[in-house]
């Protein structure tokens, strides 16, 4: 019974997210996704989700991010527990930062964002959880892989005395050497100077743990988590470039807070969450193979968080939710090399205050939500006078409005109608606003990115009983983002602006289904984007924005019969995954078109009663690691082999195993 629940828990999450969603979401249970994967992989399960593209820089430990209906990566709001997660530096989040082991439910907004999340989601938000509440049991976990790559986890969850919270102690060890084989094809006039060569200075080593305690007190609910980690990467450089001695380096140290307390009124409540992260970055590169000469950072910050929200019920059908939150960001970057001990200090202020109606008619059926949020946001930058080009201190006010609105509508106990629209809007970063490394420059002039949503479509749940069930959902969406932030080359150096924008639409369609009393479950996925880039540039103007794969599908079928011998529960298990990625263009000019690559993956597992499962998963299985491309390059006779790339040319590891086994100790009992 141990697969059947963990499938009954999947398709019904996605369920529950839907069915109280006003816009369209889509939800990944963390735990069931790295049955077959390691931990610092379970990004890959987004990729299977509609409207949403995973990048990242190749192999285990790399850099990862996610595209929303075609947004940049820092157009996502990615949220930890409802704290926002990206940074005042660089804007996008490295969702690898983030392992399966402190992070349990993945939810995706796509479109329409609650307003207590926030205004800077374009493209939508990435909402991440734990499951502080659940079984009592003890597990650990061992995997073992291609390339070097192994990890270590283990967890207990106890209650602290008779009736009181429940405490989760996790903590974990993972790490690979990322040596896989990868072609290098050299320059594209000459074919006989591709070879072979092996993956080098592309391990890295993660420990972290975590605590969590949850518990009620009376009505109300609340929690601690202390989450603290240590990280150290070698940054390998694309296909064509060996960067053998860069590494980078992470100590990150984060407690978040929160309580939900329900009011008199009748679906009244009243919550907040609090967050105090710092963490230490340190970049090294002696023999100088990234940049323009040889590097020795170290980047600290501070960010502080809170957040306060109450629902208030006002008249019949009708529910008001008040929010306002603020955050507090510094960051001190000093170049060791360039000025020992002389650290510039960056400071973000953001305050936001929102409120949101939700007003339901007949019965339910119909449900109309309209929000608006006001945030003020300051950036003070210190100034460097040891830059390249001396930098005085600067301080920019940004305001940002950003109303919305969305209607669900229910005309059959299983079909759900929706439409939403929304304004959002993104701030520069620091490095945008005030970055000056002499061959790559701020602007302290730039205005946030803003974005107008408009998206409509539906969404159904059919249960037969019998254990069969469909969930899925279709859609077709539109986006203009206005004054993307983009660096624009000017003469010997790479400057900050805003460009006019950009046109995105598309369709999607997702299914996940559980049939044959649960002995089958299936999974497919699609997305359509339409890009248009509004760059004022004639060799860009109309041209697709580049990144965005035009086509990209998903679909998955797992077998798992159930028998019983000698009175165990024993569940096979055979599992097939397939992804196929087409018409993606590689450069703003749009004639570097990538050709369409699918990549196929089994697996074979096994669930013994309650408490072991044991799964061997390969992926890659036809060792796909190039493919013939035509690049804009005159005088060539013919396609060029390359390496099957991801971002700025990482290529992607071949075949690859991974063999796992869990145990898991029940206790019974539920906590909280």
């Amino acid at each position: 019974m141990v697969r059947q629940r963990a499938g009954r828990d999947r398709l019904e999450r996605i369920a529950r997210q839907d069915a109280r969603a006003v816009g369209f979401t889509a939800a990944v249970d963390v735990d069931h996704a790295t049955r077959d994967r390691p931990a610092d992989a379970w990004t890959e399960a987004l990729r299977g989700l509609a409207g949403v593209y995973v990048r990242s820089f190749g192999g285990l430990g790399r850099f990862t991010a996610i595209s929303v209906r075609g947004s940049t990566a820092a157009q996502v709001q990615v949220l930890y527990e409802g704290v926002p997660v990206e940074d005042a530096v660089g804007g996008s989040v490295d969702l690898s930062m983030l392992s399966a082991d402190v992070v349990d439910l993945a939810v995706v907004h796509r479109g329409y964002v609650p307003v207590r999340y926030g205004g800077a989601a374009i493209g939508g938000a990435l909402r991440l959880s734990s499951d502080m509440n659940g079984t009592f049991a003890d597990r650990i976990r061992l995997g073992l892989g291609s390339f070097g790559a192994y990890e270590l986890r283990g967890s207990v969850r106890r209650r602290i005395g008779g009736k009181g919270p429940t405490l989760t102690a996790a903590a974990a060890v993972a790490g690979a050497e990322g040596d896989f084989p990868y072609l290098d094809p050299g320059a594209p006039h000459d074919r006989f100077d591709d070879r072979t060569r092996t993956r080098r200075n592309n391990d890295y080593g993660r420990i972290s743990a975590r605590l969590a305690v949850a518990g009620r007190r009376r009505r109300a609910r609340w929690f601690l988590t202390p989450i603290g980690q240590i990280r150290d990467r070698g940054i390998p450089g694309p296909a064509g470039a060996r960067w053998d001695g860069a590494r980078e380096s992470e100590r990150l140290g984060w407690v978040v807070a929160g309580a939900d307390a329900p009011l008199p009124r009748p679906g009244s409540t009243v919550g907040a969450r609090l967050s105090a992260r710092g963490s230490l970055r340190t970049f090294r590169d002696p023999e100088g193979s990234v940049g323009l000469g040889r590097n020795d950072q170290v980047q600290a910050s501070t960010d502080t968080f809170g957040r306060a929200t109450t629902r208030l019920a006002a008249w019949r059908g009708a529910f008001v939710e008040l929010s306002g939150d603020g955050r507090v960001e510094t960051t001190r970057i000093e170049d060791r090399l360039a000025a020992p001990g002389r650290a510039p200090r960056n400071v973000r202020l953001r305050f936001g205050t929102g409120i949101e109606l939700e007003q339901s008619f007949v019965d339910g059926r119909w449900v109309l939500a309209i929000g608006d949020r006001i945030e003020a946001l300051e950036s003070r930058f210190e100034g460097d006078p040891t830059a390249p080009v001396a930098t005085d201190a600067a301080t920019t006010m940004r305001f940002g409005h950003t109303p919305r609105a969305g209607l669900r509508v229910r005309p059959h106990p299983s079909v759900r109608l929706r439409a939403t629209a929304g304004r959002y809007f993104r701030p520069p970063t620091f490095v945008e606003l005030f970055g000056d490394r002499g061959y790559a420059v701020g602007n302290d002039d730039l205005v946030p990115e803003t974005g107008w949503n408009v998206d409509g479509g539906l969404s159904f749940d059919v249960d037969a009983g019998e254990g069969t069930r469909l969930v899925g959902s279709a859609a077709g969406f539109y986006t203009r983002a206005r004054d993307l932030i983009t660096w624009v080359q000017a003469g010997f150096v790479t400057r900050a602006e805003n460009v006019p924008g950009a046109h995105v639409a598309g369709a999607e369609a997702q299914l996940d289904g559980r049939l044959l009393g649960g002995t089958l479950e299936t999974h497919a996925a699609y997305t359509f984007l339409h890009t248009v880039n509004l760059d004022q540039d004639p060799a860009r103007h109309g041209n697709p924005l580049p990144g965005r794969p035009a086509h990209q599908g998903t679909f998955a079928l797992d077998v798992a019969p159930k028998t019983v011998v000698d009175g165990v529960l024993l569940v096979p298990r055979v599992g097939y995954e397939a992804e196929i990625v087409a018409a993606t263009n590689l450069d703003p000019s749009g004639r570097y078109v990538l050709p369409p690559r699918i990549f196929h993956a089994i697996t074979f597992g096994v669930a013994a009663g309650c408490c072991l499962v044991m799964s061997l998963s390969v992926r890659n299985v036809a060792d796909r690691r190039t493919a013939y491309v035509r690049p804009p390059v005159d005088n060539l006779d013919g396609p060029i082999r390359v390496p099957i790339a991801d971002v700025l040319g990482y290529p992607l590891p071949g075949r690859s195993l991974w063999f796992s086994a869990a145990v898991t100790l029940p206790r019974g009992g539920r906590g909280g």
